[in-house]
């Protein structure tokens, strides 16, 4: 029992830390280096379905955001205006969420080395929801931040 709680707080330390170096280097990405990302483009299509599928409106402003912990980094939550330029950098911004979120499970198997299994697999389940929503967040925002900026650059 004492083993299995030194055990989850040693895996709570590595996942706090690997967040942490994700998160800040992450945030040194350029615009044009996240654009390049391998992250899937997305359309309004996609935001439909999401919507649909996940109800993604009644609970998104209900998780934590941490766009800003960072200097220099932006949280989504509110915009600063409609204007293109803020609307592209909360875009950008979306990029670079989703690219943490897929990255911050890379670690997973390392939780395999030094956990018995039951709790390697907690771990599994912990890195799906704490990556999951979030990743289906940013595809959904941006897909709406693009068909806004669609029309706002058609005029």
């Amino acid at each position: 029992m004492v083993h299995d709680l030194f055990l989850v707080l040693i895996n709570s330390i590595v996942w706090i830390i690997w967040s942490v170096v994700v998160g800040y280097s992450i945030n040194k990405f350029s615009k044009e280096q996240l654009e390049k990302a391998p992250i899937l483009p997305v359309n309004s299509r996609t935001s439909s379905r999401i919507q649909y599928l996940t109800r993604i409106k009644t609970w998104k402003d209900q998780v934590p955001e941490a766009g800003s912990m960072f200097k220099g980094g932006t949280s989504k939550r509110n915009l600063l205006s409609m204007s293109t330029e803020s609307l592209q950098i909360l875009r950008t911004e979306t990029l670079r969420a989703e690219l943490a979120h897929y990255i911050f499970p890379v670690i997973l198997p390392i939780f395999f080395i030094f956990n018995p299994l039951y709790l390697s697999l907690a771990m599994g389940i912990y890195a799906f929801f704490a990556n999951v929503p979030f990743i289906l967040i940013q595809r959904y925002n941006r897909s709406r931040l693009d068909s806004i900026l669609a029309t706002k650059l058609a005029k």
